[in-house]
């Protein structure tokens, strides 16, 4: 536990004499959606306001730093709390009061371990690498997202508020990092997400693991990483306050290849894998004397190809438990939906908590799950768990691990009864519901056809709206744009996106800007592919007409230049040729008025690679003609400069500078004869007026 302004260096101590653990917990992740958004400011340790960025509800709140430091690191408060519950409002759940810094997420990559986020000057993650930013902590609707570019992977986080998998209020933070590879070569990337908890102001209560209650250094991996996690004070009616709980296997998280839980002082300097874990050991703070625990969450490292994207989830939220008050205090913990699936039945694990709470000791104490129809337990489990001897106070606890078979939409009964032979005996009716799967709906606007006349290539927005029509929730929902060879996203613009979970009648908007590859042409086809786990994809086709594209010749006043410099400068520039090689132009101009003082290549025979051939250019200034003759190695030209011819006043008023004749040539595909063949260019704006002015002359001026 840190007293909120101290720094990491200066930790409170307890007095001698002071009993008890402090258990600072920590788990944490990302996504989703119920809240109102707004922008906050806290208090650094020193005073200075800190910007904050928050989306909160009538439960939870999650808050971002926003900061010059620590920029992206996140904590979880409670609002209102479970409103069954009075005592657990406006208590932390994530260490982060003013402003979130000692959790943290590692991504290593190719063996270097990067933190995401600004840079620390503080322990957590010091010893860290730092990307860039990409994107600050923003707020949209109930979601925080902020993004950052670690060495070759662009890592987004998304924070939001959902459903919590064992309460059905949007009680919880689903956390989220999309991570792609932006670079051409495969990488080796895996994630941890590090999370120092608490418990409102008990850092005491132990991790509650399945069966087990967890209060020393332990690493869980494979089968024995649970569905979800727990801690809570007591059973006791009247003394129960925050129930916390981290959920580490549902549809809406991906299952973690490890999770470890420590001392947050051991995690906090150690980005990736512990050298110091030390099994049975508490979780007194590395350097120091209080305990204090935090929870790391491993996705181990795995190839990301080129241009490959993935996922990373978890929940972090309040924990849903049915209690029965009596001498034996029982509480049942278990998901409170599940979708229906005949053809892949779901599986949840139902959890039991026996705390005795009468005067003496409860002896032969038994626990039994009673399950209804349309359920049944895994193969080779009982129903009966044996708890035997509970002390006063004492908490004992069972899992079990069932099958829901019912196919049809309806509310089942799970009860537990646990008795004793000095304790009496007391039970507990948690109820189940099931759901109707979700259904995806796609709808897709864009233009049928694209504009190409301009010399830029547009782009084109492409709106797809994405509902779930179903009756259930769909889990990590994606929306996917297929493009064929001729169409390409625009710059920075994923053509994966990732929406989370949607509830029934939930919709989203996605928007797309694509752009076509120079020289495509015709009706060309795309895709918009919408997916989530537990439902059929959905597809929609479009297709964009692509008119082809038109050669031209335009004459451009140069930038910034200005008759007071002494001169003009005009561009010659070629746009929209597919494999040019060669030219011949005619420039005309009024000599009269204007002179030509000098012409030089454009950028188009200069750029290197071009092997260009630069006739030196046939200038009349008494006809008014510049004759242009260049050749190039082929090349694709979007826009580029054959010239730029600098003319000087001889006169005042206007004067007309147009392209009389233009002969372009490009090379001949491979199958055809011709070396060179013609292109028609058009030459409706190869010409501009300019107004020299002998008056805006500089007074010294020689040529």
């Amino acid at each position: 536990m840190r007293i909120p302004g101290s720094d990491e260096g200066q930790r409170s101590r307890r007095p001698a004499g002071v009993v008890g653990p402090v258990l600072s917990l920590a788990v944490g992740f990302w996504l989703a959606a119920a809240a109102a958004g707004a922008l906050d400011a806290g208090a650094t340790s020193s005073g200075t306001p800190e910007p904050l960025a928050r989306v909160a509800n009538d439960f939870i709140a999650i808050t971002v730093n926003a900061g010059a430091y620590d920029t992206g690191r996140f904590a979880v408060d409670t609002t209102g709390g479970d409103p069954g519950r009075s005592g657990d409002e406006n208590q932390p759940l994530i260490y982060g009061r003013p402003e979130p810094w000692t959790s943290y997420t590692t991504l290593r990559i190719d063996g270097r371990n990067y933190a995401f986020g600004g840079r620390t000057q503080r322990r957590a993650g010091a010893a860290c690498s730092f990307g860039q930013l990409l994107q600050a902590p923003t707020v949209s609707g109930n979601t925080i997202q902020c993004a950052w570019q670690e060495g070759p992977v662009r890592v987004t986080q998304i924070l939001s508020l959902v459903k919590g998998p064992t309460t059905s209020w949007p009680d919880t933070a689903l956390i989220s990092y999309v991570l792609e590879n932006t670079d051409s070569s495969p990488h080796q990337v895996g994630v941890r997400v590090m999370l120092d908890t608490m418990l409102g102001s008990n850092d005491g209560a132990p991790f509650r693991f399945g069966s087990q209650a967890i209060t020393t250094d332990q690493t869980f991996s494979g089968g024995a990483i649970p569905d979800f996690w727990q801690a809570f004070d007591s059973l006791k009616a009247g003394s129960e306050k925050v129930i916390a709980q981290g959920t580490l296997r549902d549809p809406a998280v991906t299952v973690p290849d490890r999770v470890v839980v420590s001392n947050w002082g051991s995690l906090a300097d150690e980005p990736w894998n512990l050298t110091d874990l030390t099994p049975g050991r508490d979780f007194t703070r590395k350097g120091e004397y209080e305990l204090d625990s935090a929870i790391a969450l491993y996705w181990d490292e795995r190839p990301l190809g080129p241009g490959q994207r993935r996922v990373v989830s978890t929940e972090y939220g309040l924990g849903g438990i049915t209690m029965a008050p009596g001498q034996l205090s029982v509480g049942v913990s278990a998901p409170s939906q599940v979708v229906a699936n005949p053809a892949n039945p779901p599986q949840i694990t139902i959890v039991a908590y026996v705390q005795n709470v009468g005067p003496g000791d409860a002896l032969n104490t038994l626990v039994q799950l009673k399950l209804p129809d349309g359920m049944r337990l895994q193969d080779g489990e009982a129903d009966a768990r044996v708890l035997g001897r509970l002390n006063v106070g004492q908490t004992g606890q069972a899992v079990w691990h069932a099958v829901v078979l019912a196919s049809q939409a309806q509310t089942l009964e799970i009860q537990v009864v646990a008795q004793s032979v000095t304790a009496g005996k007391n039970q507990v009716v948690r109820h189940l519901q099931v759901l109707a799967p979700g259904r995806l709906q796609v709808q897709v606007f864009a233009p049928a056809s694209a504009d190409l006349s301009g010399a830029d290539l547009p782009y084109i927005p492409v709106r797809a709206v994405i509902t779930n029509v179903g009756a259930g929730p769909i889990y990590q929902a994606q929306a996917k744009l297929g493009l064929p060879v001729n169409l390409e996203p625009a710059r920075m613009e994923s053509p994966v996106r990732f929406l989370g979970t949607l509830e029934p009648r939930d919709q989203v908007t996605v928007i797309w800007k694509v752009q076509p590859v120079f020289g495509a042409s015709g009706n060309v086809p795309y895709s918009v592919q919408a997916e989530g786990r537990g439902t059929q994809p959905v597809n929609r086709n479009q297709f964009l007409r692509l008119p082809p594209l038109q050669p031209r010749l335009v004459l451009v006043k140069a930038p910034n230049s200005s008759w007071q410099q002494g001169y003009v400068t005009v561009f010659v520039q070629l746009q929209n040729v597919k494999d040019f090689a060669k030219a011949r132009v005619e420039v005309h101009f009024d000599p009269k008025r204007l002179q030509v003082l000098d012409v030089s290549r454009g950028v188009l025979l200069a750029e290197p690679g071009a092997e260009g051939v630069w006739s030196p250019p046939a200038v009349d200034n008494a006809r008014g003609v510049v004759v242009l003759q260049v050749a190039r190695r082929p090349v694709d030209v979007k826009e580029g400069q054959l010239a730029a011819i600098h003319f000087y006043p001889v006169g005042d008023g206007n004067a007309a500078v147009r392209v009389t004749t233009a002969e372009i040539r490009r090379a001949a595909p491979a199958a055809q004869k011709a070396d060179l063949l013609p292109v028609p260019v058009a030459l409706d704006q190869a010409g501009l007026v300019l107004t020299p002015s002998l008056k805006m002359l500089p007074s010294v001026l020689s040529f």
